[in-house]
């Protein structure tokens, strides 16, 4: 099963049923290089027994070889989350077992037995914080299952979407203290360049993986 990598306020967000999108770049790095020389000449489905879901961009240009390319994540797929853990401790009946049963810590602070992790995995008791690329699929407390998935510009994002990313939509006061409240579109443009901002800032307007995502029963 692939994992996938979200912040901790994310990953809460998610938790909360306030987060059911995600917008990705993975496999866009040949497009990105000079994203408004390129457009969607297609978005379809293989047949064959596969029934993957494929983006075919073409450049303008004679001579422009077009580019295709398939998302990481495609609908009906399940993925874990990815968070920072340590094990606290280890069931030492399985120590011979292919797979250790262990108690996981994670940076909320939330922990309990029923993991199990891989031989192969590295760690010590006591355990040190790991980064969430690593954590291993059995070590997983939440999942998501893909719904959707389409090819568009960041830019391109509506109201709709960014409040399903997990950004608020903010009301109007009839009375109280003067705010300045910006859109959610604006708001996730901010998220946006806090994480993008070297390589594909909001003002590059790069090709993303717009994701849809519904939790699904996991360990919590």
């Amino acid at each position: 099963m692939k994992g996938i990598l979200f912040t901790p306020d994310n990953i809460r967000a998610i938790r909360e049923h306030r987060k059911t999108q995600t917008r990705r770049l993975h496999g866009l790095k040949v497009v990105n290089e000079s994203p408004d020389s390129w457009h969607l000449a297609d978005f379809y489905q293989s047949t064959g027994g596969n029934n993957k879901w494929w983006a075919w961009f073409s450049k303008d240009g004679a001579g422009d070889k077009p580019y295709l390319i398939m998302p990481r994540y495609q609908p009906t797929e399940t993925v874990y989350l990815k968070e920072a853990w340590k094990v606290i401790d280890i069931d030492t009946r399985t120590l011979d077992d292919p797979m250790f049963h262990v108690k996981v810590e994670y940076k909320d602070g939330y922990c309990d037995w029923g993991f199990h992790v891989p031989r192969k995995t590295k760690f010590t008791i006591p355990d040190k914080w790991h980064s969430p690329m690593f954590l291993p699929e059995g070590a997983a407390r939440d999942f998501i299952t893909i719904t959707d998935v389409k090819p568009e510009r960041l830019r391109d994002i509506s109201e709709e979407d960014a409040i399903a990313e997990g950004m608020t939509l903010v009301k109007e006061q009839d009375c109280g203290p003067m705010e300045f409240p910006i859109s959610p579109q604006a708001q996730f443009q901010l998220l946006w360049d806090s994480i993008n901002r070297k390589d594909y800032p909001w003002g590059s307007n790069p090709w993303v993986w717009a994701y849809k995502f519904e939790l699904t029963e996991g360990k919590l």
